[in-house]
């Protein structure tokens, strides 16, 4: 039985999936399956996976409905025997040492994570790499239940590249499917039951910056990410994590960055609505907050009244 279970979520990706297998099949650790999800591609890429199945008996590739990234995911972890899982996007590059590097600093720590840093490059420019604040990682030993106490969760925690899971922490608990952001909608969960994280500050993954990516799209989807605050505020509410007031203000300023923004605003739409609803569950929770001013909490409730008053009044 592989120790590590590699999964990578797979959609019309032909341009960068080559590189990227060959990437997970010459690492310095070998001990891995690695599972292929081709998630209903329109063009060459379930033949590309294929064709590497036949030369690698540790590769298993599923063919599958196009469902998302989410639902790709899931059907990975569904059917992984590994006691570790580590994801990988398809577009994306990575250092040779990446697995064996994080594989044994949890086996060092006894961790239930392990988390290194990540750089960025734009479309093809590997060489023009660069590295926002967010994607650094403090180096250091951490239990979930601190990290999330700040209130906010670093970026390179968010994203399930660049580290490993213990496998135990997806016991019944998958990506919520039919939503993009849908690792923002997962991470405080994941936190939570981890009693110890490795973070180191090696950079060994690389991300992809492509200009037409759902997640640089500006489209209705976009309010997932306001979702996933609000799932995020009512779990630390449950929980009794501190600091559930710095989740709620998040939750407003990406009210506040996404709703009016978004293309096709067509306010009759279902996540429209939902956004709206769920406005009006925090609101309460929203003016009790004592370091947002009275102007802010008004301007607040005036968009639970109604959202195009609270547009012209803020030229949002």
């Amino acid at each position: 039985m592989p120790k590590i279970s590699i999964i990578i979520p797979i959609y019309n990706a032909e341009q960068y999936i080559t590189s990227c297998i060959n990437g997970i099949l010459n690492q310095t650790f070998s001990d891995f399956e690695l599972i292929l999800v081709d998630d209903g591609s329109k063009d060459s890429s379930g033949e590309i996976c294929d064709e590497f199945a036949k030369s690698d008996d540790r590769i298993r590739v599923i063919h599958k409905k196009n469902g998302g990234a989410a639902d790709a995911r899931n059907c990975g972890i569904d059917i992984a025997v590994g006691e570790w899982i580590m994801f990988f996007d398809s577009d994306d590059c990575f250092e040779p040492n990446i697995v064996q590097k994080l594989y044994e600093t949890v086996q060092a720590e006894n961790a239930d994570m392990a988390v290194c840093s990540i750089d960025l490059f734009n479309e093809d420019c590997f060489e023009d790499k660069y590295i926002p604040d967010h994607f650094i990682a403090t180096p250091g030993i951490f239990s979930g239940a601190e990290i999330l106490s700040n209130g906010h969760i670093p970026t390179v925690f968010v994203s399930p590249c660049c580290k490993i899971f213990k496998k135990s922490l997806f016991e019944n608990l998958r990506y919520k499917t039919g939503r993009i952001c849908e690792d923002e909608m997962i991470v405080h969960h994941i936190l939570y039951r981890c009693k110890k994280i490795v973070v180191i500050n090696d950079i060994l993954y690389h991300y992809r910056q492509l200009v037409n990516s759902v997640s640089h799209t500006v489209s209705p989807k976009k309010l997932d990410t306001v979702y996933a605050f609000y799932d995020r505020f009512l779990f630390y509410k449950k929980m009794g994590i501190a600091n559930s007031d710095i989740v709620l203000k998040d939750y407003f300023w990406n009210l506040d960055n996404y709703y009016f923004k978004v293309k096709e605003n067509d306010e009759s739409t279902p996540r429209f609505k939902e956004c709206r609803k769920n406005t009006r569950k925090l609101i309460f929770y929203y003016l009790r907050i004592e370091d947002v001013s009275v102007k802010e909490k008004l301007l607040k409730l005036l968009f639970c009244i109604s959202p195009s008053m609270y547009k012209s009044i803020t030229n949002k």
